[in-house]
């Protein structure tokens, strides 16, 4: 490159590549993602709320964390693992005038720019810019609650808490056994997996079979469905006529 300085739109990050000053962490402080996600996870487990101020709107609100259960997980395939709940919504406006003015305008800004609609004479008014609210996840009252789901934590290996290198929220205690005494005497070691504490042998994997499910079904298919179970108690496959 010339020492003009001047590059197409594609290289031009090339040209404060080297003469950028790269500051090295040297008071070696820990900023990996485990480390965020263990604040994460403690601010979840002592239930603290933070409080959040914006100078330039004038207001305030309360942010928790909140974890997702295991039904959410499991069944309706959401993977994250904790979302924000922001509350207690307030103003808390300037004591000068201009600047107070100036909060007020900043304020009803974003309130247009949610509410905005190019429908007329709404019927429910409340209601529109309520469910306008929670889309956009802006707070404007203080009997309002907004959920923000926290995206750079997520179950992308499973719900094993060994396989992501730092605590996740649900868990249960497994014990492993160790015989390091003399006499014999186990020492529990205990560490956190989301695991189930039951054991699973001689569990049944599929749930017995009902050929007339507490559900309304048409009388065309009733005919159809068969009166022998489809699986056995460990899972496999019954093959049609395999069975007299």
């Amino acid at each position: 490159m010339s020492k003009h300085r001047r590059a197409c739109v594609t290289h031009q990050r090339q040209l404060f590549r080297e003469i950028l000053p790269h500051k090295s962490n040297s008071d070696g402080a820990n900023n990996s993602k485990a480390f965020h996600a263990n604040l994460i996870y403690d601010r979840w487990k002592n239930k603290s709320k933070k409080s959040v101020f914006s100078n330039r709107l004038g207001i305030s609100y309360q942010e928790s964390i909140h974890a997702r259960d295991v039904k959410s997980v499991l069944e309706y395939g959401n993977k994250h693992m904790y979302r924000k709940r922001l509350t207690d919504f307030q103003f808390q406006q300037s004591k000068y005038l201009n600047v107070r003015e100036k909060q007020e305008t900043r304020f009803l800004r974003s309130c247009r720019r949610v509410f905005k609609t190019k429908e007329q004479n709404i019927p429910d008014l409340n209601r529109h810019r309520l469910r306008a609210a929670l889309r956009h996840r802006f707070l404007f009252l203080k009997s309002q609650y907004v959920n923000k789901p926290v995206k750079h934590l997520l179950y992308n290996h499973g719900l094993v808490s060994d396989d992501y290198g730092f605590a996740t929220p649900h868990y249960y205690k497994i014990t492993n056994y160790a015989t390091p005494h003399a006499d014999g005497r186990p020492i529990n070691r205990g560490y956190n997996r989301f695991i189930s504490a039951i054991p699973l042998s001689g569990q049944p994997w599929v749930e017995k079979y009902n050929p007339y499910p507490d559900m309304f079904i048409p009388h065309k298919y009733r005919e159809i469905i068969p009166t022998d179970p489809l699986y056995t108690d460990a899972g496999d496959y019954i093959m049609p006529g395999s069975r007299s």
